[in-house]
């Protein structure tokens, strides 16, 4: 089962990088899949920083989670998707929904929910 989890946590760290790198190096390509448009060069650096910054921050805590079977790695993943989901349901409360609004949400919490399970089974450090 451990190894199930580290998989888990390690595949989750790694599509989350490959997303922060195409949001440095492919931004067009990729801000199109997310529906973002930047207005100007402020606006493509907000997006490296801030997209790209939480996508690279997941990862690299999943990632530091699975290599090392960290409770304490996995807690910072949570915390850092836990805030990216509650910005989605804020927006969801202040805006409504749309097209494209669910998808993002139930894979933030998919991710929360195997964060979760792994940080209940994995032993403290």
């Amino acid at each position: 089962m451990a190894l199930v989890q580290r998989i888990l946590v390690g595949l989750i760290g790694a599509i989350a990088i490959l997303v922060a790198m195409r949001l440095w190096f492919a931004m067009d390509a990729t801000l199109t899949q997310f529906g973002v448009s930047p207005l100007n060069l402020v606006g493509r650096q907000s997006v490296r920083a801030d997209m790209g910054g939480l996508f690279l921050g997941i990862g690299l805590f999943c990632s530091m989670a699975a290599w090392k079977q960290s409770r304490t790695w996995a807690l910072g993943a949570l915390v850092v998707t836990g805030a990216a989901i509650a910005g989605r349901i804020a927006g969801v409360l202040i805006d409504g929904t749309g097209a494209g609004v669910w998808p993002p949400i139930v894979i933030e919490a998919v991710i929360i929910a195997v964060l979760l399970w792994v940080r209940s089974s994995w032993k403290a450090a």
